[in-house]
This record gives structure tokens, C-alpha cells and sequence, in this order.
């Protein structure tokens, strides 16, 4: 009897669902559709659509027109939804090199980082003039240090590549000595925040970002200035390099969310970003894995408020969902310090904290033996 009752509700939601699918996806609907977009040839020689095809087309007006709305100095010529399913990130790349050489930059690199050497090392190379293994750049040398510190970039000029042994032998060709007038450096990772706010969202970090560096030749520096190369690029460029670095960075995040394979290099160069360059700490996070699953969701709960609120001046690291390390820049600590006991004490202390600063591991094996110690 139950079952007939239930079996006649799910027939009387059906026909509820049905009418609101009717009402919805009318004639007129379409009309509407096909008006706005009816400058697309795909679109107009496209005669019958089914219901999920014209949603799909609708969902996509949606996002042009919502992100068209909040940002006020967007560059239009370039639709996302246009790439390619299958090798988008070769698309992009020709895309970016287009646009750059469009802008007056057609001697370019981008140096992503390899976890195998540990430095950045050129991922794309337009910079012909120079040798493509030379170009490279180490986490703890100064020149990378001045470049993740500046929100506009910073230009390295001829006199202090001939000045400098090591800049001089990456960038100069020992075919035709030929040195660069100048060279511009910038960390694309401040576009990450720019491009979400512009499209009317809020960005929240909830996994280690690495940074993709742009690195370009200028033919004459003294006609250029770092904010103005730094808005020329933004306008056009920024939606271009956030798509591609969060095409070719996936394994950072499958890395932090319990994934053992290659965790090491990240957490490497974590240690050396932190603790080396921004003379940072470095905290253990544990609590017994034999204790009830509610701590799972205590732990879950603060790791996600700790990096929605101190990110990008902390970032963690997590092999086995029980322990994770957390890197903290110097001037955060004492707040996310504070933080956490206040947090740890209203649960009951469920959480166990081990604190290391810079002298105290003064080598990356030291923080993994204490870390090894805890799983």
C-alpha cells in the first residue's frame, strides 16, 4: 500500500517537474536565446537543439554577460569558452604568445617551477637570443626573492647583467655575446585575485599555489616603466596566464590533499619559500587518527578558515589527512598562532601542535623527521 503511495508522488513530482521544464524552455525562451546570439555561426546552423543543449547555451550567455557586468576594463576579444576541450593548453599558448607580440612583447618566457631540478625553469621560450636551459631561476637566490616581493614587477637592467657573474652567464648568448638591454620579471601569481574579483567572485585559497613567472626582453627600458608594462599586461594577459598555470599545475593540489607521489618536492620547496626566503616557521598539525571521526570535521573546518583568512602568508601541506604541516610567513605567526589555541582549546584540545622555526630546522630532512615522527 506504502509503495503505491510512493509510487503516485514520484509520478505527481514528475508531472510537477515536467510543467516547470514546459513553462521554461518554451519557444519564446529559444527566440530569446538565439537573438542575443545570434552572431555565432555555430549557433545559427544549429537547427534543433535539446533542452540541455540551449541550457548550456543559455549557462554561457549567463557567464559572459555576469562577467562582462563586473568587470568594467575587461578585454572582450578573448572568450575562455571558445577553447578547446582537447589540448587547450597548446591553444593557450599560441593565444598568449599572439597577444604578447601584439602588445610590443614578442621576447617572452614563462618559467614554471620543476620539481625535479628545484628551480623555475622555462616552460614556454620566445627569447630566442638566449639559451633556453640558461634560463632558469633558483628559489633562494635574490633576484627570484625581489621578484615574488614586488606587485608590479621588477627590471633588471644591462649594467647589473654585466655586473653579475651568475645573471651574466644565464642571460647572455655566448654565440654572438649578445646581453639584453633589459629584462622584466614578474610573478603572475598576483592575477589570481584580480581576475576573480573582476568576474565578480571571491577568491578563496585552499591549497598551495606555486608561482608561474613571466620573464620579457626590452629593447630599450628607459621607455618603459614596471606599472606601466604591469598594466599592459594585466588588461590583456591576465585570464590568459591564470587559465594556463591552473592548467599545467594540477598535481599542487591532488599533492595536498593526501597524494604521496611528489608531495616531497612540494613540501621542499615550501621549506625553502618559508623558511629560507621569507624567514618563516613551520607548524606540525596532528591528532590520533584512532579518534572519532567528528575530529575530521574539526580539523577540516579550521584548515579552511586558516587559509581563507592568512592566505597567501601561509600554506599547507598535507600527506595523511591526520597530520599536516603548515608554513607561516614571520609576520602572520602570532595571529594564526593565537588562532589555532583559541580554536584548539573550544574543541577540547583534540589537536596536538608542534612549532618550528627557522633555527630550528636548519635543513629540509629535519622538519621531515619530525614530520615522519607524528604518521
Amino acid at each position: 500500500m506504502n509503495s503505491d503511495k510512493e509510487k503516485n508522488l514520484d509520478n505527481d513530482i514528475l508531472r510537477e517537474i515536467e510543467k516547470i521544464r514546459e513553462r521554461t524552455f518554451d519557444d519564446e525562451f529559444k527566440e530569446l536565446v538565439d537573438r542575443v546570439t545570434s552572431h555565432d555561426e555555430k549557433v545559427r546552423d544549429f537547427q534543433r537543439e535539446t533542452e540541455n543543449a540551449l541550457l548550456g547555451r543559455f549557462q554561457k550567455l549567463f557567464y559572459k554577460s555576469s562577467n562582462l557586468f563586473w568587470r568594467t576594463n575587461a578585454y572582450v576579444a578573448f572568450n575562455p569558452l571558445e577553447l578547446p576541450s582537447e589540448n587547450m593548453d597548446g591553444q593557450l599558448a599560441i593565444d598568449i604568445l599572439t597577444e604578447m607580440d601584439a602588445l610590443g612583447f614578442p621576447h617572452f618566457a614563462l618559467l614554471t617551477y620543476d620539481f625535479q631540478k628545484k628551480s623555475f625553469a622555462c616552460k614556454i621560450n620566445h627569447i630566442t637570443q638566449l639559451n633556453r636551459e640558461n634560463i632558469v631561476l633558483d628559489v633562494d637566490e635574490q633576484l627570484f626573492r625581489k621578484t615574488i616581493r614586488s606587485n608590479t614587477g621588477i627590471i633588471v637592467r644591462k649594467d647589473e647583467i654585466v655586473g653579475d657573474i651568475f645573471l651574466k652567464k644565464r642571460f647572455s648568448s655566448d654565440r654572438d655575446n649578445f646581453i639584453p638591454n633589459a629584462l622584466y620579471f614578474l610573478s603572475l601569481e598576483c592575477f589570481q585575485e584580480m581576475v576573480t574579483e573582476e568576474c565578480g567572485g571571491h577568491s578563496v585559497v585552499t591549497v598551495p599555489t606555486i608561482p608561474m613567472i613571466l620573464l620579457v626582453l626590452l629593447d630599450q627600458y628607459e621607455m618603459y616603466e614596471t606599472e606601466l608594462i604591469f598594466e599592459q599586461i594585466r588588461k590583456k594577459m591576465a585570464l590568459h596566464f591564470m587559465l594556463y598555470k591552473n592548467i599545467i599545475y594540477p598535481q599542487a593540489k591532488s599533492y595536498s590533499t593526501g597524494h604521496f607521489e611528489g608531495a616531497i618536492s612540494v613540501l621542499e620547496y615550501y621549506y625553502t619559500l618559508y623558511c629560507r626566503v621569507r624567514d618563516g616557521s613551520c607548524m606540525l598539525l596532528y591528532y590520533s587518527p584512532c579518534a572519532e571521526a567528528e575530529s575530521d570535521y574539526l580539523f577540516a573546518f579550521l584548515m579552511n578558515k586558516l587559509l581563507s583568512s592568512f592566505s597567501p602568508k601561509i600554506a599547507a601541506v598535507t600527506l595523511v589527512k591526520h597530520a599536516t604541516i603548515l608554513f607561516i610567513e614571520h609576520d602572520v605567526f602570532p595571529n594564526v598562532m593565537q588562532f589555532i589555541e583559541q580554536y584548539n582549546d573550544e574543541m577540547g584540545n583534540f589537536l596536538e601542535i608542534s612549532i618550528h622555526h627557522k633555527e630550528q630546522i636548519s635543513a629540509f630532512h629535519d622538519l621531515m623527521n619530525e614530520y615522519f615522527k607524528k604518521i
